[in-house]
């Protein structure tokens, strides 16, 4: 679970990758370029205009980051975000895939400020936000 360490570096570092909406956009196009070139076929679930999906991207994440020390107020969120990516065609393993993209853009984006304890705090992060999406989907699945 999310203890207050792993939220404080998580929204520090958040605030370092995200300063401002210009940064966020570029932060969210070098994200999905990390998506596509970990598993290319990821793009066809992409038909709309990349630069309003880099927008979502920040958004959601912006959302997160900012009540990530309340999960029990993310989760209905969380999960309805999960349940949405099965419309989309989200497989069980493209979950795995956009944990590695993420890593390797938060990596990225602060450069030498970061630190194995920073990609371990978002690693837990991610972890039990793809869970809780999963969570959704699931329940989804189940209903159809």
């Amino acid at each position: 679970m999310l203890n207050a360490s792993c939220v404080r570096l998580v929204c520090q570092s958040w605030e370092k990758l995200s300063p401002t909406p210009t940064e966020g956009v570029a932060l969210g196009k070098q994200f999905y370029t990390n998506l596509f070139k970990l598993d290319p076929s990821l793009q066809e679930m992409f038909r709309g205009s990349m630069t309003e999906q880099n927008l979502r991207f920040i958004h959601i994440m912006d959302t997160i980051v900012n009540a990530i020390d309340k999960v029990d107020a993310l989760v209905a969120v969380v999960e309805r975000l999960g349940v949405r990516h099965v419309g989309y065609g989200v497989q069980e393993e493209d979950y795995i895939v956009f944990g590695n993209a993420l890593l390797t853009t938060i990596e990225q984006g602060l450069g030498d400020d970061c630190t194995p304890e920073i990609i371990d705090a978002w690693s837990v992060t991610y972890k039990t936000l793809a869970d809780l999406m999963k969570k959704g989907a699931e329940a989804a699945s189940s209903v159809v």
